[in-house]
């Protein structure tokens, strides 16, 4: 090699001609071992739109299958695509459906009444589980009754709505049913409906649960007492993002009427931080979330009173802790604009209204992996980062409260790696609390 080099620099153009050859040999080793992989997921399709979503196939069998009723799916992981959101069939939620009733039914849980106690709860001549329903008058939908719970020890009266819904061909009882399920896989949890009544019956209007479900044609009559708050505060009277509701005027003039203003509403936050933390330990994502679809109970609770367009992300396998796949967060990307959907944004009023420093949802590639980082509920952190929580925490600051100041600082940071978690604004509003 030596001899080599002393007889070509004896000529200037042979000596920089083996030099370039050099340099193209070794780019053309370090590119043909170590960058195949790299190119690979770099390589872009024709199209340099946003991402489509495909048609995928129904959920795989290995997936928990009362943790998913829509859920979203990778199909490709080679391909530059969104995952859809994959609707369920009717057989599938009705089987899931009765795995619900049934297991509870079992569990003898006397907070959830069966079909026997929904039929007491109706003829309401007698006490059912310590409570008795009242229907209120001028109901002239029979499908969707109000009606209110009186408390037999003096407790204060629950309002509700009493559903009954017959088979249909319409779409809307296949997802009434999807939404009684998620209903009944998220009970207990905070700001959850609480279900007081709940009755299945197969086509011959036979209890799912006391006659073999397995073997029925399907659910063809379901009825259901759930808790309503339409005499509470929303966080906005209507679904519009307009001034007021960008101020909260409404959730504003109710704690103006509590004896301690602060502490409302710092509980309030504190309740829709550990809402939300459950959502995300069970890998639930709130989509299409209106400002009037939050209330605040007269506890200070908050509730979300719809839960429709509430979805399950897929878990991740070989997990010790249970972990789910953000929103298209396997989608694979060269850089951080090929991550942004615009369909999305446009579809979401609250991504549209609040998202635009929030980078997951602007668009943000991890440099690493070559992967979309993805939507999630801690998304929701940023989201709700200048519209609830800096108007509420602003509105009582009092000059000694580093403990908020820091909370506004790191929930409106634009990169979700920097930014705090729910559980991270619960427990600093315990801790504040704690000492009011």
């Amino acid at each position: 090699m030596e001899y080599l080099l002393k007889r070509a620099t004896r000529n200037k153009k042979k000596y920089f001609l083996l030099l370039f050859l050099s340099f193209f040999l070794c780019d053309f080793i370090i590119l043909r071992w170590y960058g195949a992989p790299i190119l690979g997921k770099c390589e872009l399709s024709e199209d340099y739109g946003p991402p489509q979503a495909p048609v995928v196939a129904e959920l795989a069998d290995d997936y928990d299958e009362l943790a998913n009723y829509d859920v979203i799916d990778e199909k490709d992981d080679e391909k530059r695509i969104l995952p859809s959101l994959i609707p369920l069939t009717e057989s599938r939620i009705d089987h899931q459906l009765a795995q619900l009733l049934c297991d509870q039914h079992d569990s003898n849980d006397p907070a959830i009444q069966g079909c026997q106690g929904l039929e007491a709860f109706r003829r309401g001549d007698s006490w059912t589980g310590g409570m008795k329903l009242h229907l209120l008058p001028g109901n002239h939908n029979i499908e969707e009754a109000k009606g209110r719970l009186v408390m037999r020890d003096g407790g204060l009266p629950v309002d509700v709505t009493v559903y009954d819904v017959e088979k249909s061909s319409s779409a809307d009882y296949v997802r009434g049913k999807e939404v009684l399920a998620r209903l009944m896989k998220m009970q207990g949890w905070p700001g959850i409906p609480r279900v007081y009544a709940v009755c299945a019956r197969s086509t011959k209007q036979k209890d799912i649960c006391h006659h073999a479900p397995n073997t029925t044609n399907g659910i063809d009559f379901f009825s259901y007492i759930v808790e309503r708050f339409d005499n509470f505060t929303f966080f906005c009277p209507t679904p519009s993002y307009d001034e007021q509701c960008w101020k909260l005027l409404n959730l504003q003039q109710h704690f103006n009427l509590q004896p301690n203003s602060r502490q409302a509403a710092l509980v309030v936050i504190r309740n829709l931080a550990a809402m939300f933390h459950v959502f995300y330990e069970n890998g639930v994502l709130p989509l299409q979330l209106a400002p009037n679809q939050l209330v605040v109970t007269e506890n200070f609770d908050v509730k979300l009173t719809i839960v429709e367009h509430i979805y399950f992300l897929p878990k991740k396998h070989g997990e010790k802790k249970p972990t789910f796949t953000r929103f298209f967060g396997d989608t694979t990307c060269a850089a951080s604009p090929l991550c942004h959907s615009a369909d999305i944004i446009k579809k979401e009023k609250i991504f549209k209204e609040f998202g635009q420093e929030c980078r997951e949802l602007i668009g943000l590639c991890d440099p690493y992996t070559s992967r979309c980082y993805g939507i999630d509920v801690q998304t929701y952190v940023c989201l709700f980062s200048k519209w609830i929580i800096e108007n509420l925490i602003t509105t009582v600051l009092d000059g000694n409260d580093a403990p908020l100041e820091a909370l506004l600082v790191c929930t409106q940071q634009i990169n979700p790696k920097t930014r705090c978690s729910w559980k991270a604004v619960e427990n600093t509003l315990n801790r504040v609390l704690a000492k009011t």
